[in-house]
């Protein structure tokens, strides 16, 4: 028997639903749809998809402030 002023359990199911906590979990979905999004990003840009998270790091500028360009 459930007492008053206590979460049913798919209540406290759903306080754990928040976006930190779904990120975090990264389910499989999530994490194509980032590689698809990142995959098409590069692309835009004429970047290779073998592009390391370094050598990213020295084209963003380049992009992302016209003082560097």
């Amino acid at each position: 028997m459930q007492g008053l002023g206590q979460p049913k359990p798919a209540e406290a199911d759903l306080k754990k639903r928040t976006p930190t906590n779904f990120y975090n979990q990264r389910p499989a979905w999530l994490d194509n749809a980032h590689k698809k999004l990142d995959a098409v990003v590069l692309a835009a840009y004429g970047w290779p998809e073998t592009l390391s998270e370094e050598d990213l790091g020295t084209h963003l500028p380049a992009v992302t402030d016209p003082a560097v360009s």
